[in-house]
């Protein structure tokens, strides 16, 4: 069985919001970071730029895109600690409610059925679970 591994856009959001805080403390423009056209990455007709796209929160997009796009960020920001500083922003650069809902999403019995089928495309075949029925008094 093949492995699907996608990241939900979510984690792209904390890191687009750590590059806007770098472009402010650098005077850069958003054009000068703007990782996604720097990349050509695609991007679905209904939206206008790769922009909008990476950073809608409902969407997911493989992990290589994500890998490709933190080491455009590595590259942009020529910091060598990319990943753990984009975490660490988040409070900063107020994304961290991004970090919250990418918790809650993986916790408890829904979030975990609601991802099955991004894990295991056939996960719904039921001959792996048993069935128990509750007992019924008379």
């Amino acid at each position: 069985m093949a492995m699907i591994n996608n990241v939900n856009h979510k984690n792209m959001i904390v890191m687009w919001n750590f590059l806007k805080g770098y472009a402010e403390e650098n005077g850069l423009k958003e054009e000068d970071i703007n990782i996604f056209e720097m990349l050509k990455l695609p991007f679905p007709e209904k939206y206008q730029k790769a922009l909008s796209y990476y950073t809608n929160s409902t969407q997911w997009s493989p992990l290589e895109t994500y890998v490709q796009c933190y080491l455009k960020t590595k590259e942009v920001t020529r910091d060598p600690n990319t990943f753990r500083n984009c975490g660490r922003s988040a409070v900063k650069y107020k994304s961290i409610d991004n970090w919250r809902q990418i918790a809650h999403s993986f916790s408890g019995p829904m979030a975990a059925i609601n991802f099955l089928p991004r894990v295991i495309p056939d996960w719904n075949d039921t001959k792996i679970f048993e069935i128990v029925s509750p007992p019924i008094l008379m």
